[in-house]
């Protein structure tokens, strides 16, 4: 399960640096990444978490940085990524050294992929109500919109996943 969380975070602070490798970025990464790390080792989910937000801000930076085209995909891609790193980090520290049946990590892999089809949906929704919002009212910069994506994701991710252990403490 470190493999999985590893590679999610990898991806998710090395997005910034092939946007814009600048100074700032690189150093903002490097904290993410540093955080992210520190937090699974110690099975402290608030410094997972902080790393993910870190890792989150070097994403805005770099778009800041980059003065490009809004990348609302990408954008879309980095809040499902920071999503399924919290999930599969949360669950890598629950469930560390238990003996863990084929059958009950397949299903939890598609659980995984429902809630990264279901807050790829909730940001497509976002990215429509956003392009709706931004031909009335235009944002001051694209990179402020890619960030509130980001955010958005994060955001629909976390909503759904408290749902899901709310049922899942009210099951027998």
């Amino acid at each position: 399960m470190r493999v999985l969380v590893a590679i999610l975070v990898l991806a998710l602070t090395a997005a910034p640096l092939a946007i814009q490798p600048a100074k700032w970025v690189i150093v903002t990464s490097a904290l993410a990444l540093s955080l992210c790390a520190a937090g699974v080792v110690a099975r402290l989910a608030p410094v997972f978490t902080a790393g993910i937000a870190f890792a989150l801000a070097a994403y805005a930076l770099a778009l800041s940085l980059a003065d490009a085209e809004p990348r609302l995909g990408s954008a879309i891609v980095i809040g499902v990524i920071a999503a399924l790193a919290l999930e599969t980090a949360d669950f890598e520290r629950r469930f560390r050294h238990v003996a863990i049946e084929r059958a009950v990590l397949a299903a939890q892999v598609r659980y995984w992929g429902g809630v990264g089809i279901l807050c790829g949906a909730g940001a497509l929704v976002a990215l429509a109500a956003a392009l709706v919002v931004t031909t009335v009212l235009p944002l001051p910069s694209p990179s402020v919109l890619a960030a509130l994506g980001a955010a958005t994701t994060l955001a629909a991710a976390a909503a759904g996943l408290r749902v899901a252990a709310r049922r899942a403490r009210s099951q027998p």
